[in-house]
């Protein structure tokens, strides 16, 4: 045996865990959905833009540190040109049918923050470890098994629809999204309906999946997955209830 291969050793199923640890800045889950429950409350419960951009400055240092960088650019992007709709065009055009546009644009501004802490949610957490917080938290299995079970079920779905759209380009039965829209009929034939069969096929399977990690089976349930809080979790922690006190005092007007 040489001795790069006597150097060679084989990671353990432990050590495949520790992923979240060995990243430079990670959450645990329950501080990232504290993040989440916080932002989401507050951003769309106070109207004055004052906390929807603190709220939305948030999100942006949440996302960078885990460097969506493309997905980032064209989520500041879009809560630009709402703010500027808002800010800018209205009134420059004081017109009945601008002004419900732009409003339409300024709520759509306050989901695109809460589109970011979700999208925070779902990049950093795996349903391994959202299982195991709810454990910590003791959770019943009754919310805590079918939201796993989504944790799984969208990207697979996600994943089915591109591969459809795929084998309809290979077939050349369309040429771009715009000839799917203008042929709605062929579209809901040639993508809805394989679509749909998929999304049964990928129903029974993490059904099957679900039976044979015996997630609904009674008893004391153990996991590998290492949770605690750690020195970033104070961080988080702290900023989300200076956030929701400053949301409080501004709400009140005392800011």
């Amino acid at each position: 045996m040489s001795a790069v291969a006597e150097n060679q050793q084989v990671p353990s199923l432990a050590d495949l865990s520790v992923g979240r640890q060995r990243r430079f800045f990670s959450l645990d889950p329950r501080t990232t959905m504290l993040n989440l429950l916080v932002i989401n409350v507050v951003v769309l419960s106070i109207s004055d833009l004052s906390v929807t951009y603190l709220g939305f400055l948030f999100t942006v240092i949440m996302l960078m540190t885990i460097r969506c960088w493309k997905i980032l650019g064209g989520y500041i992007t879009f809560f630009a040109v709402c703010q500027f709709l808002h800010l800018v065009v209205q009134p420059a055009f004081p017109n009945k049918v601008v002004t419900i546009l732009i409003t339409f644009a300024f709520f759509l501004s306050k989901y695109v923050v809460v589109f970011g802490t979700g999208l925070y949610f779902v990049r950093t957490t795996t349903a391994a470890e959202f299982v195991a917080a709810m454990k910590k938290m003791r959770i019943s299995d009754v919310l805590v098994v079918p939201i796993a079970v989504m944790f799984r079920f969208f990207p697979a779905v996600y994943e089915e629809f591109w591969a459809v759209v795929n084998a309809m380009k290979l077939r050349q039965l369309f040429k771009n999204g715009w000839e799917a829209l203008l042929h709605p009929i062929k579209t809901t034939e040639y993508v809805v309906v394989p679509l749909l069969t998929s999304v049964i096929n990928i129903g029974e399977d993490l059904s099957a999946s679900a039976m044979v990690r015996g997630l609904g089976a009674p008893g004391r349930k153990t996991s590998i997955v290492p949770l605690g809080f750690q020195v970033w979790d104070g961080v988080v922690v702290v900023a989300s209830i200076a956030f929701l006190i400053f949301a409080i005092l501004t709400k009140v007007q005392v800011i």
